[in-house]
């Protein structure tokens, strides 16, 4: 019956006139689906193993090696008083710069805008640094530009290939134009008078009640390595505390008393595993190819606007052979901002982070401009929920018409 039903729909497909290729019945879009399943050259030579499969085979006996659940913990936190202040006064810069940019500007200026946001979302002291950089090019005025780095590139893959060294150097001094030294100045002022993050007296927090609950190890990722700088001396005074990082400059340790010491990548991950340090501060160069399964415990610092990268950092611990039965993973987020309302939905529509997203990749894969589009354009609450509102019904539709291979 399927065969008579494929080969009627086939012929019906020829002639669009007869039967337009968007407008199949449900009972011939069923066998439709079902006959690109059986027939994907996709299936003939993959065979996937998801995790919720392996612990099926787990407890029926077929494998031997149990695979550990994740435990999601968010962290929505307030910020101060002082940190909303600044925060808002960003917001307003970034957008009021972004609109002065004429039609031929508007994506250098928005390319730099939206490293204003990243950096902001991570740390108040990687807003700092790169407000610095921005300042002394604007003092310099032959519009020459350092300092952005491949952590400043867009979070999709596709505007990673798109953008090289001059094109960014570019786009920068472009941006340059539209930039006012006095914000700018006005910017710092108010930053440099903040004390530590709010988020960092959270992290110290956490990571205390991580090791007091058995694990003895943690990782904590974020996006910058000026925010992992900024980390590790926070920690550093902290009492029976070891630590090491790795970012793109390598593995580090620290000698003395405020130095560090670079350290080839394998041994960073020799030492960590074998209990020289008890916290791992890294940037996402560690959630390429290296694996620490011996390690249970990972702290997401600041969440990438690509919700991948973020599966990505998990999935150095997240492996076959865990050692812990359950997998902690605590995300450190500012509340009431785009942002966080973004992962909130992804959470509660998709399960991020605990499930198998499959099919939904292609909208996560969109999140990075969805949120740009938001930050450069929204200055009320509903142009916001209009963004919340378009990942739902992405979200909705992919649901409800296409099939994981």
């Amino acid at each position: 019956t399927t065969r008579l039903t494929a080969v009627r729909l086939l012929r019906s497909l020829r002639d669009e006139a007869t039967m337009p290729r968007r407008s199949l019945s449900a009972r011939d879009r069923d066998t439709a689906l079902r006959i690109l399943r059986q027939n994907s050259p996709v299936g003939r030579l993959i065979s996937r193993n998801t995790r919720d499969l392996l612990r099926r085979y787990y407890k029926e006996g077929r494998i031997s090696t149990p695979i550990a659940d994740r435990e999601v913990d968010d962290r929505f936190l307030n910020m101060s008083d002082d940190e909303r202040h600044i925060y808002e006064l960003v917001e307003v810069y970034i957008r009021e710069t972004y609109n002065k940019a004429s039609a031929s500007t508007k994506t250098a200026v928005g390319f730099v805008m939206t490293i204003y946001r990243k950096r902001l979302a991570s740390s108040f002291y990687a807003l700092t640094k790169t407000l610095e950089k921005r300042l002394a090019a604007i003092k310099k005025g032959d519009g020459s530009i350092s300092g952005t780095t491949d952590e400043d590139l867009p979070d999709d893959d596709l505007a990673e290939e798109l953008l090289d060294t001059d094109e960014v150097t570019e786009m920068e001094r472009e941006a340059l134009n539209f930039e006012e030294r006095s914000s700018i100045e006005d910017l710092l002022l108010r930053v440099s008078s903040l004390p530590p993050d709010t988020k960092a007296r959270e992290l110290r927090t956490v990571i205390d009640e991580l090791r007091a609950s058995g694990y003895n190890q943690v990782m904590v990722f974020t996006q910058f390595t000026d925010t992992m700088d900024f980390l590790r001396d926070q920690l550093r005074t902290a009492p029976g505390l070891k630590m090491m990082c790795y970012s793109g400059r390598g593995g580090e340790i620290p000698i003395g008393d405020s130095e560090w010491e670079q350290i080839p990548r394998d041994q960073a991950k020799r030492r960590f595993k074998n209990g020289d340090a008890d916290v791992l501060l890294c940037t996402d160069a560690a959630a390429e190819g290296l694996n620490f399964q011996f390690c249970g415990a990972l702290i997401n610092y600041d969440l990438p606007w690509n919700p991948m990268r973020v599966e990505q950092r998990i999935g150095r611990i997240d492996r076959v052979g865990q050692k812990y039965p359950k997998i902690r993973i605590v995300n450190l987020q500012y509340d009431d901002t785009i942002e966080t309302a973004v992962y909130r939905v992804l959470q509660e529509r998709i399960g991020f982070f605990t499930s198998v997203v499959g099919k939904l990749q292609p909208i996560l894969s969109s999140v990075p401009q969805r949120i740009a589009a938001a930050v450069l354009g929204t200055d009320t609450p509903s142009g916001d929920n209009r963004l919340i509102a378009g990942i739902e019904e992405a979200i909705a539709t992919t649901e409800g018409t296409s099939f994981d291979l």
